[in-house]
Order: structure tokens, then sequence, then C-alpha cells
């Protein structure tokens, strides 16, 4: 899904992309510590924890212990389907599956916008939560999604 299709389909929703801000926020501050993490789940790089190393695109080097087929799926993987990677905050998916758009540019040019949080075909270091990628608002891809998000004083109602 393009930047531009998320931005819309939030629209419609009566609901908006996240900041980049907030998006970071839910993946790496613990408010119980008062210090960020490395990952949405811990300090520990853990391929159990997120999808992100998919065996048929990364070179089984570049796994946790040299072993490919970790996460259990081929590409992107069902929404929750690794509850022990959740954040302090309980958001699921925030290291791996699908890289996700947030409402910011990448750059003071305003070309590219920003992707978080890594995806299926990434490992190491790319899943870490400062993580940043860029792309421009019209890319779509397999590894490309979003995630919906509101403020308090808009409620959680759906559209009907």
């Amino acid at each position: 899904v393009s930047w531009i299709d998320a931005k819309n389909y939030c629209t419609w929703a009566g609901r908006r992309l996240p900041t980049e801000a907030e998006w970071e926020k839910g993946a790496t501050w613990d408010p119980r510590t008062n210090q960020q993490r490395v990952y949405p789940w811990g300090n520990e790089y853990d391929c159990r924890k997120g999808n992100f190393d998919d065996e048929t695109e990364l070179d089984a080097s570049l796994m946790q212990d040299g072993k490919v087929g970790c996460d259990g799926f081929v590409r992107s993987a069902p929404v929750g389907s690794f509850p022990e990677g959740a954040s302090v905050y309980g958001a699921l998916d925030l290291g791996g599956n699908v890289w996700e758009w947030v409402m910011d540019n990448y750059n003071a040019s305003r070309t590219y916008h920003t992707l978080r949080g890594g995806a299926w075909d990434f490992c190491g270091t790319g899943l870490m939560s400062s993580a940043r990628n860029a792309n421009d608002p019209n890319g779509r891809g397999t590894s490309i999604g979003f995630r919906i998000a509101w403020s308090p004083q808009e409620g959680h109602q759906s559209k009907k």
C-alpha cells in the first residue's frame, strides 16, 4: 500500500497515520525503567518475537544462530502472530512483518515519507526500533503497510 493510499484510508475511517514520534514511543519507550529499548520486546535480538527472517529472501548466515525459518512464516504473517514481541504498551507487530508508514516526511525536501519497524525481509539492525526507511509516497511493495492511530479525544468508535 502506498503512503497516499494509507492516508486516504485513515481519512475515510476518521483516523490518521501515527506521527513518527508516536510510533517510536510505542515501539521503544519503557516507562517502568524510564529507558528506551532496542526492540519493542526488549534489548535482545530474538527472531521468535517478530516476522523478520524470511528464509526465502535472506542468507541463513544473517539469521540468529545461522538458522533459517525461525519465524515460521514465508513473507508476511497474520497480524498479532507474535504476542511475545509486543511493546510495553501492548502494541503488536512493531518489529518486522511489514514496514509501516508514518505521517512524517523522511527529510526536509518532503520528497519521501518515513517507514518504521522493519519487515519480513529484514533482520538484525534493520529491525531495531530506531531504524528508519524512506519511500516515495506513491511507492508500494509486499513489505509495506500501515497502522491506524487516533488521539484519546477522537474516541474509539469506528466509522459506520
